[in-house]
């Protein structure tokens, strides 16, 4: 079977890296879309790191202790010929999560919306299921406690606002975006490339109420 390769307009996919001390990994994935006609790996590596950082001090760092960030996987979507590259977590910014409380179980995460404008039918606004979340925080009925939704709400519009704001040479700006692949697109076991039907941009991050889980990361 042929790979198939997604692209999107000056778009880089980064997929955050962590685990628990089982060794289940967990990967969030965040697009970019930046300014420049095209981006080498250096100056890929300097905006990734930017967004890296900002993304430990933010959501690393509240979390429990036995849940470890290990960097950043990135492709650049521009083209199928697009740099790709690994940046290390920063020994800088929080690695573990701070939080000594027991965690909840691996399955069960914290539900984060991507919310965006105008991007039609069949188009995804995407989401996060993020993990790390103390068990304290949350409800017998699965739901997180108000003052905590209160205190993650406002990490992740932080977050959403200092990503936004990242710059680094030829990237005069960037902006948390979504891809939209449309099903029908999909070139399949043939394989090859598998544009874009269009990119929003996120205009806000909203926390969920209620959590969710995924059964598979019970296991290792």
């Amino acid at each position: 079977m042929a790979e198939t390769l997604r692209t999107a307009p000056q778009v880089l996919q980064c997929s955050f890296q962590s685990h628990w001390t089982n060794a289940r990994k967990i990967t969030n994935v965040a697009y970019f879309q930046y300014s420049a006609t095209s981006i080498t790996g250096a100056e890929a590596n300097e905006v990734v790191a930017k967004y890296r950082d900002e993304w430990q001090d933010k959501i690393i760092g509240p979390g429990v202790n036995n849940f470890t960030f290990e960097g950043v996987n990135y492709v650049d979507l521009n083209d199928t010929e697009g740099v790709t590259g690994f940046v290390a977590a920063n020994p800088a910014k929080p690695i573990t999560g701070t939080d000594s409380a027991s965690s909840a179980p691996p399955n069960y995460a914290m539900l984060v919306r991507k919310n965006v404008a105008g991007s039609g039918r069949g188009a995804r606004s995407g989401r996060w299921y993020i993990c790390g979340v103390p068990e304290p925080e949350n409800t017998e009925d699965g739901a997180l406690s108000a003052p905590q939704l209160s205190i993650w709400q406002t990490k992740f519009t932080s977050l959403l606002t200092a990503w936004n704001a990242v710059t680094t040479g030829p990237v005069a700006e960037s902006f948390l975006c979504q891809p939209h692949w449309l099903a029908a697109d999909d070139p399949g076991d043939d394989g090859g490339e598998w544009p874009a039907q269009g990119v929003s941009i996120v205009t806000s991050l909203t926390v969920q109420t209620l959590g969710a889980t995924q059964r598979r990361r019970m296991r290792s």
